[in-house]
């Protein structure tokens, strides 16, 4: 199986993502209740909004604090 390992390594390599990209695609998904959908639907749901969130946290572009101002 070392060369399925290799295949996705490659593979993760060759993607190029771009924070601003996904910032702007995550805080578009952002609701008029406060939450997120990825469908871009309301109202939002807890799971994508946990995951958008947690998605912006690791990209250091919210904090726990600045989650609730």
């Amino acid at each position: 199986m070392p060369f399925l390992g290799l295949m996705a390594s490659t593979y993760l390599e060759a993607m190029k993502f771009n924070k601003k990209s996904i910032i702007e695609y995550i805080t578009n998904r952002h609701q008029k209740d406060g939450g997120f959908h990825f469908a871009n639907i309301e109202p939002s749901g807890g799971a994508d909004t946990y995951y958008a969130v947690s998605i912006l946290k690791v990209l250091e572009e919210v904090t726990d604090r600045t989650l609730f101002y």
